[in-house]
């Protein structure tokens, strides 16, 4: 079947163009994601690359008055660099990590367009459908609950299309991308660690995430129940002034309250150790992973102390998007 929307007999022409420049935002935000990636690998190189430069600089200074062996040896590990350029690398640095950051904010920005619009067309039909709605359910539907509910969907749509386009995927292909260096630069033990790090990461966030959802739901409906009371009251705000019950009310508003008080700290500690067990995690990853390159360095085996930086800056970049 022909799924192309621009074949629509619905669709105006108005709507075809914006069909078409949405999709080219889509394109567009997913062409500075690949950049941004391939700019933020390239970071812990240039990075390595300034780290192991430095002592080969000093070395060339020094070659003038004092040419032993150590100092040929030195310089021989980066002659091609000279003191002059050293200001130049931690330029390319720092441009670089702007330039990951920059392209990032760019894509958010981009596809911000695509979402809220996507968010505007869904909210006005779940509204229209509720106009729809017959009589007796607007005579017997709870304001409060329904704009709860449909504040909460609306706004949760961007965070799952974020999730979809720019993590799930993505995130995945940058892990084995960043193994694959690993790998050729380290060898399989690091990257053996650096991948069961990566492994218990996710096997950690999986099972602490699913055990903590019971919390998260009970917050949202303590929440629900507390707006739909909080409108309800308002709406029928003469009842309760001619009856002299804002005193009963108020009390019921505070218990509610206090459930929803009780469920949020439980949500929030289970966030915190969620938090803290990833970070855990990923510190213990990086410690083993620096200390079998350390080993390879006093080997003699040819690693340096950029490489120690650079399998340090792979998987520490590696952790931020695992952590949406």
């Amino acid at each position: 079947p022909n799924i192309d929307p621009s074949n629509d007999p619905n669709l105006t022409k108005e709507d075809i163009a914006i069909n078409k420049g949405m999709r080219q935002k889509v394109q567009l935000s997913l062409g500075l994601l690949l950049s941004a990636k391939l700019v933020n690998v390239t970071v812990p190189f240039i990075f390595k690359y300034l780290v192991d430069s430095i002592p080969a600089s000093n070395a060339a200074l020094s070659v003038g008055s004092n040419s032993s062996e150590a100092t040929t040896s030195v310089v021989d590990v980066a002659s091609s660099v000279t003191p002059e350029l050293l200001p130049w690398i931690l330029l390319s640095y720092s441009v670089a990590r702007a330039s990951a950051f920059g392209m990032n904010e760019s894509r958010n920005y981009v596809f911000s367009r695509v979402s809220q619009n996507i968010i505007k067309k869904i909210g006005s039909a779940v509204y229209r459908d509720i106009l729809n709605k017959d009589y007796m359910w607007h005579v017997k539907k709870n304001t409060g609950s329904v704009q709860t509910v449909l504040s909460r969907g609306t706004k949760s749509i961007s965070q799952v299309l974020q999730a979809m386009v720019f993590h799930v995927v993505p995130t995945s292909a940058e892990v084995f991308l960043v193994l694959g260096i690993i790998q050729y630069q380290f060898g399989w033990a690091t990257s053996g660690i650096c991948a069961g790090t990566l492994g218990a990461y996710a096997t950690y966030t999986v099972l602490i995430t699913q055990w903590r959802t019971q919390f998260r739901v009970d917050m949202n409906k303590k929440e629900q129940t507390a707006n739909k009371m909080a409108v309800e009251s308002m709406l029928n705000f003469e009842n309760i002034w001619y009856n002299n019950a804002i005193d009963r009310e108020v009390k019921k508003y505070s218990h509610t309250l206090e459930g929803y008080q009780n469920a949020a700290l439980k949500a929030q500690s289970s966030l915190s150790l969620l938090n803290f067990g990833q970070a855990a995690i990923i510190s213990a990853g990086l410690g083993l992973s620096m200390y079998s390159v350390m080993l390879d360095i006093l080997s003699g085996s040819g690693a340096t102390a950029g490489d120690l930086v650079l399998v340090n800056g792979l998987l520490f970049q590696l952790s931020i998007p695992l952590n949406f």
